[in-house]
């Protein structure tokens, strides 16, 4: 079966208490299942604040009651169609930087370990997303004691990515970078991008949206062929271990992201050539951003690596599209129910049957990626001008 997949969202709120400070309060585990299957279409959603206190007391309360059911082969499945993989965004420091991992678990009792080994090196575990003080080898034994499985997460973006800070990730980790089967691309990079790098070739690349809202789930997704929906057989798909495959990575068109150029924060310039500035030669300031384009341009290897990946389509989310505001959007998936059914599986010539036909052009060029763009930089996303 097709199945769309996202393992990178943030819970605002979990049993009224605040779980990411920067998430919605609306993001809670109803919403989210509830959005999920009924506005998205996803079938597989990846919760990363899986190990603080209020998610895990009430992922357990949901199990008892019967409202989530555990999988033989890992993950937790509701009633309505949808898989929850749990996992726990951290950030660790390398040499003085930060860089944030997402470990993820096939079943809620190695989630229950984490969660108390997490307790000891958290000064809040209450909330996602904190800094761990342990040093990596005893972090990775304990993934690997928990069967637990570690990525990277938006690894190119500056500040918490990992090539935003360091140059590869046996320097990053030492001898347990054989532990990283997969890397999460982030908003701002792809998989052209990615495959600059060679330390990449023998490794698995995902897209997810690192959704903080209800309106950015799946803005970043996987289409996926499996025959049975776990954790196991999800995960071995993922990494390339089984018959059934990834067929493809949606993201945002890497322009959008809010690092894709380097970009002075004071007047918005970007250098025409690939650098990454300290100080802006236009208006003198010092609040250049480094840009992930640029950033990998400075750091790749000398052949752009040739490599047989699922095919990456940069596109547009419909909530972004300019003129699809919230009843534009509520028309369209009173017609298709779902987003993910507008993306895939909607034929062309239905969307321009049955709307206008500026809208129904903007979004066939979103699936196409094909809009016109102004690119992002210095955490302002980029703008889209219209078709090309």
């Amino acid at each position: 079966m097709t199945v769309y997949c996202d393992l990178h969202v943030h819970l605002g709120q979990s049993l009224g208490k605040k779980v990411k400070i920067t998430a919605s309060k609306n993001l809670n585990l109803d919403n989210l299942i509830y959005y999920c299957r009924n506005k998205k279409g996803l079938n597989i959603a990846g919760i990363v604040d899986g190990a603080s206190t209020a998610v895990m007391q009430d992922l357990t309360g949901r199990v008892r009651e019967g409202s989530l059911q555990e999988k033989p082969g890992g993950g937790l499945y509701h009633v309505s169609g949808l898989l929850l993989i749990i996992g726990s965004e951290i950030e660790i420091i390398v040499d003085g930087k930060p860089i944030h991992l997402i470990i993820y678990f096939p079943y809620l009792e190695n989630v229950h370990e984490f969660s108390r080994y997490l307790s000891k090196k958290f000064k809040n575990p209450d909330l996602g997303t904190q800094v761990l003080h342990a040093d990596q080898d005893e972090l990775f034994k304990t993934v690997r004691d928990l069967e637990g499985e570690v990525v990277p997460a938006h690894a190119f973006t500056p500040f918490k990515g990992i090539y935003g800070n360091i140059d590869s990730l046996q320097e990053a980790f030492g001898s347990w970078d054989s532990m990283i089967s997969l890397l999460e691309l982030g908003l701002s990079a792809d998989s052209s991008l990615a495959n600059n790098l060679q330390e990449l070739k023998n490794r698995k690349f995902i897209a997810c949206s690192d959704a903080h809202s209800l309106a950015s789930l799946g803005r970043e997704h996987m289409v996926v062929e499996i025959d049975t929906l776990d954790y196991s057989t999800l995960f071995t798909v993922l990494k390339g271990e089984n018959s059934s495959e990834v067929m493809s990575l949606w993201g945002l068109d890497p322009r959008l992201g809010k690092y894709y150029r380097t970009t002075c924060r004071s007047c918005g310039f970007q250098p025409e050539e690939y650098d990454c500035l300290q100080n802006c030669p236009q208006c003198g300031g010092g609040a250049v951003i480094c840009g992930v384009l640029d950033r990998l341009m400075l750091i790749k290897s000398q052949e752009k690596q040739k490599l047989i990946r699922p095919e990456y389509f940069n596109y547009v989310p419909l909530n972004m599209i300019p003129g699809i505001g919230p009843r534009s959007l509520e028309k369209i998936l009173k017609l298709w129910q779902t987003e993910m059914k507008v993306l895939h599986e909607v034929d062309v010539c239905e969307i321009m049957n049955k709307l206008p036909e500026d809208m129904a052009m903007k979004i066939l060029a979103s699936r196409k990626g094909t809009l016109n763009i102004m690119p992002g930089g210095a955490g302002k996303y980029g703008r889209i001008l219209g078709l090309e």
